[in-house]
């Protein structure tokens, strides 16, 4: 498959996952949608009582958070319900200002 297809995989213009900087910005992305999912959560939760099944909960919750439905599939099959109270968004805030304002 490498042969046939390995140039539609690798174009040697991919980021590199081991290179900080990229780790740092996957971070960044990471915590900020879980912050997202923190503001809206009254909203999601009503979309996912709602839903008549997963791929209808992931359509309209990608469309409220403005995100990729793949990105919120991959959130919510690991995400914690913990992640929502006050000190784990606090602690969250303050990753993600460190992580802004460092290299």
């Amino acid at each position: 498959m490498w042969e046939t297809d390995g140039s539609t995989w690798f174009t040697g213009d991919e980021p590199d996952d081991n290179d900080p900087a990229v780790k740092r910005q996957h971070r960044i992305e990471s915590l900020e949608l879980h912050s997202l999912v923190a503001d809206h959560w009254t909203e999601i939760a009503a979309l996912l009582v709602d839903a008549d099944h997963t791929d209808e909960a992931i359509e309209r919750i990608s469309a409220l958070l403005g995100v990729d439905e793949t990105r919120v599939l991959v959130l919510f099959h690991r995400f914690s319900l913990f992640t929502l109270t006050r000190g784990a968004r606090e602690a969250r805030a303050g990753t993600l200002e460190r992580l802004r304002e460092s290299p």
